[in-house]
């Protein structure tokens, strides 16, 4: 554990101490930062889980609190329902990825492929000797190299928490062993030549992946981490030698704004009006051909095929293999699928025929591939807006030849993949606001409460309404009291969100246009005076500064934090990503996720 770590520790740990907070509800045996470095492994987890253990202690779930919370939560269940069209959504698209957990080989046949002896530790021949691999994920590999052999590219589309980074970096760890056994015959067949790998992800989990590496792969990998922090623009420089253990993790928006498409083509034009001889290959940024691999998290962002400036970036790298990582293969609708499609097709079959006719209505090799393209679901799934049945049996169809997708619940080797995976532990924390707090609490909830339901007498029939608007505003201030003075129009909601915005900036702007919102000024003081001034209206985010400290930056682990509404999730965003959780510049690793359904939860 590095001293700037500690002191950050010791920071976030004052921050959630303040007024006397930790002790209102079980925290005060939380560990200080000595005992929580503590070098024995085991006293380190025990100290560390003390302050989740102890937040619960006492509450027996009895009381008049009790009844009234249980009489809450009757009500938002009964709420908390789908419309008829919702549910048949719904069911529809878990129809589209049913039949798409098997890999139709044996565990003996997956380990034989992959030189497994001992399926039981699952060491794969290239990854770290730590790197142990569950059941589900020695099959996951071994599907992974099956379809890079045959059609350059799939999807990982495992649920989130089954390790689809583990079987990514195992894929390439076992291709690199593909390659060193085939010697300098490997450039002339699918594996081709070493080459370093692309690693795309989103902005807040590239450190994730950098120790990832670290961690599942042996030391001889050489990782470039091409954020914003790495200010020069990349060339194939950076890249010479040519080596298979040179892995580069950088982040979708670096593409989009240092190697568009657009900027090659640009230079080009611009260029050849003086040397003619130039060609596009010339420009000093272009990465074409560089990479012998691209693996692509979260690979649902890229879903509006050629119309999309990413999906255009992504496409241009040229890279012979691809492999597309994503828990959400069909995030909006079906046809999003079809950026997917077009990224992990390196060669695109329909340039090497004249067929025009749709490829649905046979069942040949080509006819098969030229189905799994971006042209195949754009337009001959697509335009089927009227036959919902035909759409679903046309995009199974491609998801067959691309797309694993296991859950917790799919059956590996006789057993369900969740009775192999740590049981998961459920706290619920009840927070106690400061007294003054409670009063300042207390009268926003007395102005909203007379309206939070709508009751109506249509034709003797009684309805009850909740207003969702209403419960929207007190879910934010429950969150942070100043959201009190917010006007919640859509228009308002999207107005305060700027690029590469911070807490001061932010909040700044928000005093300017609500000026009894803080009583403060946020241009004055350290990045650590004005959290702790956010902090000091907010339990939740106190809490949450002991868990980070905790979690992340002493057991050393990824924290996925689940927000229902975006507004406390940009706080929080910019929270954790002011001066005391240096996410980009340090080992901490958090990832912040918005949840959205068509109520609001009881969190």
């Amino acid at each position: 554990m590095t001293s700037s770590d500690r002191i950050i520790y010791q920071r976030l740990f004052s921050i959630a101490k303040d007024d006397g907070w930790e002790g209102e509800w079980g925290c005060a045996q939380t560990p200080n930062a000595e005992d929580a470095f503590n070098p024995d492994e085991a006293a380190r987890e025990e100290a560390a889980t003390q302050a989740a253990a102890d937040a619960t202690a006492g509450d027996d779930g009895s009381g008049e609190d009790s009844e009234a919370q249980d009489g809450i939560l009757d009500v938002f269940k009964a709420f908390n329902t789908m419309t008829d069209e919702e549910r048949a959504q719904q069911q529809l698209r878990a129809h589209f990825l049913d039949g798409l957990s098997s890999t139709n080989t044996t565990l003996a046949e997956a380990c034989g492929g992959l030189e497994i002896v001992d399926p039981e530790s699952a060491y794969l021949p290239g990854m770290a000797v730590e790197a142990t691999l569950f059941k589900h994920q020695v099959f996951g590999i071994e599907w992974i190299i099956g379809k890079l052999s045959v059609r350059g590219g799939c999807v990982l589309a495992d649920e989130m928490g089954l390790g689809k980074t583990i079987q990514c970096l195992g894929a390439l760890a076992r291709l690199n062993t593909l390659r060193y056994e085939a010697g300098d015959h490997a450039q002339d067949m699918w594996m081709g030549a070493a080459k370093a790998t692309l690693i795309v992800v989103t902005k807040m989990v590239a450190l994730q992946w950098k120790k990832a590496v670290e961690d599942f792969l042996p030391s001889g990998y050489d990782v470039i981490l091409y954020t914003a922090d790495f200010k020069a623009t990349l060339t194939p420089s950076h890249l010479k030698p040519d080596s298979d253990r040179r892995v580069v993790i950088t982040i979708y928006d670096i593409l989009g704004r240092r190697h568009p498409r657009s900027a090659r083509e640009s230079w080009y034009r611009e260029k050849k009006r003086t040397n003619p001889s130039l060609q596009p290959s010339d420009w000093p940024y272009d990465l074409r051909g560089c990479f012998g691999l691209v693996i692509l998290d979260e690979a649902h962002m890229i879903k509006r095929g050629t119309q999309s400036h990413r999906w255009r970036t992504t496409k241009s790298f040229e890279s012979p293999l691809v492999i597309a990582a994503t828990g959400t293969p069909i995030p909006n609708k079906d046809v999003d699928f079809a950026g997917i499609a077009g990224i992990i097709t390196p060669a695109d079959p329909w340039e090497d025929t004249e067929s025009t006719a749709d490829p649905f209505l046979r069942d040949t090799p080509l006819s098969r591939r030229l189905q799994c393209t971006e042209r195949g679901i754009r337009d001959f799934i697509g335009p089927l807006t009227d036959d919902e049945e035909e759409r679903g049996r046309r995009l199974q169809s491609v998801f067959k030849q691309c797309l694993l997708r296991r859950t917790y619940a799919t059956v590996i080797d006789g057993k369900p993949i969740g009775a192999s995976i740590p049981e998961m532990k459920v706290y619920s924390v009840p927070l106690k606001a400061s007294s003054a707090e409670q009063v300042e609490l207390d009268q926003y909830h007395r102005e909203h409460e007379e309206d939070l339901f709508v009751i109506l007498n249509d034709d003797n029939n009684l309805r009850i309404y909740m207003n969702a608007a209403k419960v929207r505003k007190l879910a934010h201030i429950a969150t942070w009291a100043p959201f009190h003075y917010m006007d919640w129009s859509a228009t308002e909601l999207k107005r305060f969100q700027p690029v590469n915005a911070n807490l001061r900036s932010v909040l700044t702007s928000l005093r300017a246009r609500y000026p009894q919102m803080l009583d403060y000024d946020p241009e004055q003081g350290t990045e650590d005076e004005l959290l702790q001034r956010v902090a000091a209206k907010s339990p939740k985010i106190r809490y949450l500064c002991l868990l980070i400290a905790i979690i992340v930056l002493v057991l050393r682990t990824k924290v996925v934090l689940w927000v229902h509404y975006p507004w406390p999730q940009y706080l929080l965003f910019l929270g954790c990503n002011s001066y005391p959780f240096p996410l980009l510049t340090s080992s901490c690793m958090l990832t912040l996720c918005y949840s959205s359904s068509r109520w609001p939860r009881l969190t």
